[in-house]
């Protein structure tokens, strides 16, 4: 970069910080941060609403789409700690509400509208009253919390007060009337402007009384929309009334009105019919290596779906450069260089509204993360015959329609390439930087596999069996022939396990935490565990999976249950992250493999990043309930599942699929040992 451009960067940056200075949150003592109550708060919404919710934060004042509840980053209007907490309790308890009763916009409104609070504050009266008929007691705390939002807002000219409006040239005292203050919105008695109308009837619907109108259309709107919020908001009625507002005033002033983060606002339905949608490209993996960044939060998002034609189409734009610049979706895709450049553009993609998603096969190095749900606009794959070849077909679970759809999923199952001779030398390296933990792992699962179980009713012991000699009394009085097996006895438990460890091979675990890929930490797991179950002689396999469609599950079988491990290191030292995580398929596989054993317990060890989705119809809700299915069958076929997630945002989803006690969250190898040693004891018992 040249000195100018340097310079330039330099003011541009000093500029931008000025504009965009964020503003002060108030004492950092007194405000209560999303970060910081999102799990309890996620509890707390799924408690009131029966449902799977999620928490996420809010790009502005939040709402709720679908099954997932957007909160503001940080509540810091009241004076007290305390007090903003239960404000974001009372926030979900109103979200949760408004959920239940199905208030939304239309797909076609435009969010971040005036409109948007409008419809907004109609809905307002009808929640509340929903939510008070719920839950009484959030009665008081809505007065309390209305009382100090209500000193937040714009204050009202005091010719407003009820009985102090001026009507004349002069006061009672002959002197003229004080202005009142000027304020953006309140220029006047006469509520002429569309932000007035609206802050006037946000802060009555807070619970501030009313003034005494004047025969204005403002104060008219105002009348007959305050009427019409108490009465139910009525779809067609809004829109006349809105018309009318916007015929009668003049335009919104250039200061919005801020909405009222007890409330969020009302986001567009965007559950639209889902379309089918073609194959893509053939899989691309990616790189080894590169970083990651966390985008701004995205409430709503649009799904463009290109076919290969258009992302070969590599047409310029401009005919000017753009080289140290970024831009939004136009409508064309750029062949990328795979070169891992954020850091560069970090500062241009921030200032970016990016909304457009696509699905793409082309590899990447870098990741401009945003967490979203796509469950509204995503179809299935188009249905064609199933490819002579199809190792394996398997059923998928529709949990809306409440029925499986029968031969869904096709899986293949294939080897690992042949890996380089380096590939030994670097499993060698992975096994020596863990030897540590290697020792610590095995001395911690032998003393689970030691530890004595206690039997009664064994025929000889060093304790007497309490309840095996009252039930001999009571055999003998009955006059029939006694059992003589009265003792307790501790003996070692003797049972035989396999194992199946399968790995999430997706491109989604070529992400970053703390500096190390998702799939390096799973692999030097899976490498550390198979070391230490090699040498108790277990039986074992490992194996790996990733999806492209429902057509093109993988299940890449590294080792079998009765091939030797060593064979197994290399290749999954060589194994690269490539193309989706439709995990269903792959547990009924790996279920399927465990049941042709013998052993008296079967575990199948899940190690993924947790979150299913694929390239069709996979996202959200509806590949979370069909792997909550797929553990169903495997319990019903008594094998034990366990999943260890490499995300800690997984702790969010998990419990939704495995249920409590059936996971952990493992940031680092380190924490096998006390994952492992938990799971092991419990199989054991």
């Amino acid at each position: 970069m040249s000195l100018d451009e340097k310079l330039f960067a330099l003011a541009w940056r000093a500029a931008h910080a000025l504009r965009r200075r964020a503003p002060a949150v108030g004492d950092a003592t007194q405000a209560a941060r999303l970060s910081e109550l999102q799990p309890h708060l996620t509890l707390v919404a799924r408690a009131l609403s029966g449902v799977a919710l999620e928490v996420r934060e809010a790009e502005h004042a939040g709402g709720f789409r679908g099954e997932v509840l957007y909160l503001p980053p940080h509540m810091a209007f009241a004076p007290t700690h305390a007090d903003n907490v239960q404000a974001y309790v009372y926030r979900v308890a109103y979200t949760v509400t408004s959920r239940q009763l199905g208030l939304s916009l239309e797909a076609h409104d435009t969010p971040a509208s005036a409109y948007q609070l409008f419809r907004t504050l109609l809905a307002v009266p009808a929640t509340l009253h929903a939510l008070e008929a719920t839950l009484p007691m959030a009665r008081p705390l809505r007065t309390h919390l209305f009382s100090l939002l209500l000193a937040t807002r714009p204050p009202w000219p005091s010719s407003w007060e009820r009985g102090r409006l001026a009507r004349s040239g002069s006061g009672q005292d002959g002197r003229a009337p004080r202005k009142p203050p000027r304020h953006p919105w309140f220029e006047g008695s006469a509520l002429d402007t569309t932000a007035a109308c609206l802050e006037a009837l946000t802060q009555l619907l807070l619970g501030r009384p009313w003034p005494t109108p004047v025969a204005t259309p403002g104060w008219t709107w105002l009348q007959h929309a305050f009427s019409l919020a108490t009465a139910g908001d009525h779809a067609l009625e809004a829109h006349t009334l809105w018309t009318a507002l916007q015929r009668n005033v003049r335009p919104a002033s250039a200061t919005p009105v801020a909405p009222v983060v007890l409330w969020g606002q009302l986001l567009p339905d965007i559950s639209s019919a889902q379309t089918n949608i073609p194959e893509d490209a053939a899989l691309q993996h990616a790189f080894p290596s590169g970083t990651e960044r966390p985008g701004k939060p995205k409430e709503h998002v649009r799904h463009v779906a290109l076919e290969q034609r258009d992302i070969d189409n590599d047409v310029l734009i401009h005919t000017f450069d753009k080289i140290d610049t970024a831009e939004e979706f136009q409508g064309l895709t750029r062949t990328p260089d795979g070169a891992d450049e954020l850091a560069q553009h970090a500062e241009a993609l921030d200032e970016l509204d990016l909304r457009e998603v696509i699905r793409s096969t082309t590899r990447t190095q870098s990741i401009y993360q945003a967490n979203l749900l796509l469950d509204g606009n995503i179809g299935d794959l188009q249905d064609t015959a199933t490819p002579p070849t199809a190792t394996y077909l398997y059923d998928e679970w529709d949990a809306k329609a409440r029925r499986y759809k029968p031969r869904w999923c096709t899986v293949y199952v294939q080897r690992p390439p042949t890996p380089p001779p380096e590939a030994a030398t670097a499993a060698a390296a992975l096994l020596h930087k863990h030897t540590r933990l290697m020792r610590d792992l095995r001395l911690l699962l032998d003393k689970v596999r030691s530890q004595r179980v206690l039997r009664n009713r064994q025929p000889d012991g060093a304790e007497v069996d309490l309840d095996a000699m009252v039930a001999r009394y009571a055999t003998v009085r009955s006059g029939h022939a006694p059992d003589d097996r009265l003792y307790l006895t501790r003996r070692r438990q003797q049972r035989e396990l396999a194992t199946l460890l399968l790995l999430d091979l997706s491109a989604s675990t070529d992400a970053w935490i703390e500096g190390a890929r998702v799939l390096d930490i799973a692999r030097e797991s899976v490498l550390v565990l198979g070391e230490v179950l090699e040498q108790w002689h277990d039986r074992m396999a490992v194996a790996g999976f990733y999806s492209h469609t429902r057509r093109d599950c993988r299940f890449v079988l590294l080792k079998h249950f009765d091939e030797p491990w060593a064979r197994c290191k290399a290749a999954l030292a060589h194994l690269e992250p490539t193309g989706y995580t439709r995990m269903g398929p792959a547990l009924r596989h790996g279920t399927a493999l465990l049941q042709r054993q013998s052993a008296d317990k079967k575990l199948l060890l899940l190690i993924s990043d947790g979150k299913p989705t694929d390239y069709d119809r996979y996202e959200g809700h509806y590949g979370m309930a069909d792997v909550r299915q797929a553990l169903r069958e495997a319990q019903q076929a008594h094998v034990h599942t366990y999943a260890l997630a490499v995300d800690v945002q997984a702790k969010l989803y998990l419990p939704q699929m495995f249920g409590r006690g059936n996971f952990q969250i493992l940031p680092h190898p380190t924490h096998l040992v006390r994952s492992l040693a938990d799971l092991y004891r419990r199989l054991s018992g």
